[in-house]
C-alpha cells in the first residue's frame, strides 16, 4: 500500500506549520515525484484524519473516498495531535470508505486505538497470527491488511504497558515471520478510558532499493510550536512554503514517539 502520511504534535495550538503540513500532503498526494520511479505518481484512493485533544475533551474523525485534494473537509488546525493519511490502493485491496486510514478499532481495556500505515504487511500472516491469539477478525481479502494490523495491534495493547512496546513486539514479530513488505511505516494514536494519550510513528523500511527508501523516508519536522513525522513528498512540498523549518529524516528502523 502506498501513502503519505503527517503524524503532528500541535504543542502551541500554532495554526500555521499545521495548516502548511496539510496543505504540503495534499500537493503530495496529487503529485508525488518519489512516487514516478515506482510506476505512479497520486495518492488518489481516499484519506482520512484523527484530531484528539484531551483540554477540548473531543476526538475528531474522518475518512472518506474522495482525493485529498478535491475534498473541502479539513482537520482544523486547533488539536493537539494528528494522524492524517492519503491513501494509494495496491493491487487486490478493497477500495472505499471503509478501506481509507485511519481505523479506529476499540482495546480490551476500553481505549481506542488510531492506525495508519504507509507500506503494507501480509494479510494472510496477519491472520494467521490472529487466529492463534484466538481473536476473531474478518477474512484477509475482504478488508485491507492495515485493519488486520490495527486488530492485532489492539490485541496486543491488552497486556502491553505502552503503545510504542506493543508496536515493537507485533512489528518484531511480523519480520520473524516474514510478513512484512518492502515498507511498513505506522503512525498509531491512542485514547484510554482516562483521556490518557499516546502518538507513536515507526519507521520501517526492509530494501536498499533507493527509489524505495526515498518514497518511504519518515522525517522529523520541527517548527513553530509543531513537531511532527512526515513522509518524504510532504517535506519537499513543506519546504517549498516554509524554507526555515528544522526538517531531518529517520534514516533508521524505529519506533518513534511523539507524545508523550
Amino acid at each position: 500500500m502506498h501513502c503519505r502520511l503527517a503524524v503532528i504534535k500541535n504543542i502551541q495550538r500554532s495554526p500555521t506549520l499545521v495548516h502548511g503540513i496539510i496543505d504540503a500532503l495534499k500537493s503530495a498526494a496529487e503529485n508525488d515525484p518519489y512516487a514516478r520511479p515506482l510506476g505512479f505518481t497520486k495518492h488518489a484512493d481516499g484519506w482520512g484524519f484523527v484530531a484528539a485533544d484531551r483540554e477540548k475533551g473531543s476526538l475528531h474523525f474522518y475518512k472518506t473516498s474522495k482525493p485529498i485534494w478535491l475534498d473541502e473537509t479539513s482537520p482544523g488546525t486547533e488539536y493537539f495531535l494528528y494522524i492524517v493519511h492519503a491513501r494509494k490502493a495496491s493491487t487486490g485491496m478493497p477500495l472505499g470508505v471503509q478501506a481509507a486510514h485511519p481505523y479506529v478499532v476499540g482495546v480490551g481495556d476500553g481505549s481506542l486505538l488510531a492506525v495508519a500505515q504507509n507500506g503494507g504487511v501480509k494479510a494472510h500472516i496477519v491472520s494467521s497470527i490472529l487466529d492463534d491469539m484466538g481473536v476473531a477478525h474478518p477474512r484477509a481479502g475482504r478488508v485491507t491488511d492495515t485493519y488486520l494490523y490495527a486488530v492485532a495491534l489492539a490485541s496486543m495493547l491488552s497486556s502491553s504497558d505502552s503503545l510504542s512496546q506493543a508496536i515493537d513486539r507485533l512489528d518484531r514479530m511480523l519480520e520473524e515471520k516474514g510478513a512484512t513488505g518492502r515498507c511498513m511505516n505506522t503512525a498509531a494514536l491512542i485514547i484510554s478510558p482516562g483521556d490518557e494519550m499516546e502518538l507513536a510513528v515507526t519507521r520501517r523500511i526492509y530494501s536498499d532499493d533507493s527509489r524505495l527508501v526515498d518514497y518511504c523516508e519518515l522525517f522529523a519536522v520541527e517548527g513553530e510550536g509543531v513537531e511532527a513525522v512526515v513522509s518524504s513528498t510532504v517535506v519537499r512540498y513543506l519546504e517549498e512554503i516554509d524554507p526555515s523549518i528544522d526538517v531531518a529524516p529517520l534514516s533508521e528502523n524505529t519506533v518513534f514517539t511523539l507524545y508523550p
